[in-house]
């Protein structure tokens, strides 16, 4: 693995108020995300438009909207379109957010898998960029669950895949 990108998970995963954006009422990858975070002992904080509550904790619409009742993140995940994370990338930057990190399952630098993280990733490469220049430790891709100690066996296959293949 790239010790850039190494030390960039590190950083992220040693913060310990993190914002997830992208959860969902019917279920989805984030949600497992959240709930291993919350497991972890990790303070989640939700951040969903639509949902008032997730899984008993209150979201918030939007970052802003935490930030002014005192729940900033230190780090937001985003699971979401790429055309969504450029707009909370650029909210992470307003508001001081040191970290953020945007889900791309096939890894960071993905050689192998390019098509479908472009197609099912959350990676802006121009927020990305802009942010990296504004200072944020930006994670343009990979996935917190082939990090978060215990891996279970999916993640834990990806993970040696995307090391494998050079794309972590």
């Amino acid at each position: 693995m790239k010790e850039q990108h190494q030390q960039h998970i590190n950083y992220f995963l040693s913060l310990k108020r993190i914002a997830i954006v992208g959860l969902s009422r019917k279920g989805s990858p984030a949600n497992s995300i959240a709930r291993k975070f919350i497991a972890l002992g990790y303070s989640v904080i939700p951040i969903h438009s639509h949902i008032d509550k997730w899984e008993g904790i209150g979201c918030f619409p939007t970052l802003e909207q935490a930030v002014e009742a005192g729940n900033k993140p230190e780090g937001v995940f985003l699971f979401t379109r790429p055309e969504l994370s450029a707009v909370i990338t650029e909210s992470c930057i307003t508001l001081g957010i040191s970290a953020v990190w945007m889900h791309g399952m096939m890894g960071i630098d993905p050689k192998f898998g390019r098509g479908l993280q472009q197609k099912t990733g959350s990676v802006d490469e121009e927020s990305a960029e802009k942010a990296k220049k504004a200072g944020l430790v930006v994670i343009a891709g990979s996935c917190p669950m082939q990090h978060l100690e215990p891996l279970d066996p999916f993640h834990k296959c990806l993970r040696w895949i995307n090391v494998k293949s050079g794309n972590l």
